[in-house]
């Protein structure tokens, strides 16, 4: 029995003894994996270094050759040279001469055409405003120039040029014109004078004022002014008398644009003194 007793006994101390073996054989293990782990760690964190490639570049070396160039053309198409494209430039400068000659050519008729109508027109409406400055005659003159110069337009006017046209508007225009600015001088020329009538009482009342208010200005001055502006009066009373006694169907004694001229002196005088 005691035999078996210390049998057991040793099979215990040997199973001990290699639990203990065991144990420390893993607490050994766990501390070389926590070493690994660790290392691995400090691996992970270390930066990795820059690996640096070196590349050769091949440098090109570039050879030049002068290359003969032969050009041709397939189809009946060819670009234009010098030459061609000269010759249609000219062509095309041509046809646009005449496209703008058509188009003055296609103006003088219309203008034409447009007058004679105007003329017509205006010797019926305005016929009672043209009796008193124009003689029967004059007007059937300008009745006969406007017939036949329709006439003309739809006959010989389909093949003439452009200076015909305008020849024939020059020859019924100024007649007209001559007619028209007499109807139009028939109040035109008494409102000149009015205005001039207005502007000698108007100095006149100026003299007046500047004995007080223009001590500078002398009488003799002032006397001077008035003599002209009697001299203008004269010259109205004059003109206005003889454009009256005058036949209004002939030519005028004087017109509207002269009258301003008759004053223009005295408004010199005048300016000189006001300064």
């Amino acid at each position: 029995e005691k035999k078996e007793e210390e049998k057991k006994e040793e099979a215990t101390d040997e199973k001990k003894e290699e639990e203990k073996k065991e144990e420390a054989t893993d607490e050994k293990k766990e501390e070389e994996k926590t070493e690994d782990d660790k290392k691995e760690e400090e691996k992970k964190e270390e930066p990795k270094p820059v690996k640096m490639k070196t590349i050769t570049k091949e440098k090109k070396k570039v050879h030049r050759r002068t290359l003969d160039v032969k050009t041709y053309y397939i189809g009946n198409i060819r670009p234009m040279d010098g030459a061609l494209l000269q010759e249609s430039r000219a062509k095309l400068n041509a046809l646009a001469l005449k496209d703008l000659e058509r188009q003055k050519l296609e103006h003088a008729k219309n203008e034409l055409e447009s007058y004679i109508y105007f003329v017509r027109n205006k010797l019926i409406d305005d016929e009672e405003q043209i009796k008193p400055v124009t003689t029967e005659e004059q007007m059937e003159e300008l009745r006969s120039m406007s017939s036949a110069a329709e006439d003309w337009l739809y006959d010989d006017g389909y093949t003439a040029g452009r200076e015909a046209f305008e020849e024939k508007l020059s020859q019924l225009t100024a007649p007209m014109s001559d007619l028209l600015y007499r109807v139009q001088e028939v109040t035109d020329r008494p409102a000149a004078v009015a205005v001039a009538k207005e502007k000698l009482e108007k100095v006149r009342n100026l003299m007046k004022k500047w004995e007080s208010t223009k001590p500078q200005v002398t009488e003799l001055e002032r006397m001077e002014v008035l003599v002209e502006v009697e001299k203008v009066e004269v010259t109205i009373v004059d003109k206005v008398s003889r454009q009256e006694e005058a036949d209004p169907k002939g030519p005028p004694v004087f017109m509207s644009s002269e009258v301003k001229k008759w004053w223009k002196d005295l408004e010199i005088m005048v300016t000189k003194l006001n300064k």
